[in-house]
């Protein structure tokens, strides 16, 4: 997918959703791909927000900066698998391009 001059845009394919209120919480259940979720979303705490969002966002863009996929150095064979890894303390590694502010693991700091 390419945008006007050859630039790749960085794009939903299908797991949006519309909310009244950005700032609050969101009662919508498993949206997103696992690689890509924020701790809280993983271990039940919050089920979305859009802090989460921006922890995603970080994850997108850590992605590009170190073009590997988020956890690629771990074996992550499941959803379940990254839950429990989180729980335990294990975080995703991000690129040091990526603002600290964005990937902060306590929602209210981001």
């Amino acid at each position: 997918m390419l945008a006007p001059e050859n630039e790749i845009p960085i794009v939903d394919l299908g797991e949006a959703v519309r909310i009244a209120n950005p700032n609050s919480y969101n009662e919508v259940a498993g949206v997103g791909t696992y690689l890509w979720m924020v701790s809280e979303i993983l271990a039940g705490r919050m089920v979305h927000a859009t802090k989460a969002d921006i922890f995603s966002f970080g994850i997108i863009l850590s992605e590009i900066a170190m073009l590997v996929e988020p956890n690629s150095d771990m074996r992550f064979t499941t959803e379940f698998v990254l839950e429990k890894s989180v729980e335990s303390g294990v975080r995703p590694t991000m690129d040091t391009s990526v603002p600290e502010r964005i990937c902060k693991l306590e929602p209210e700091r981001r």
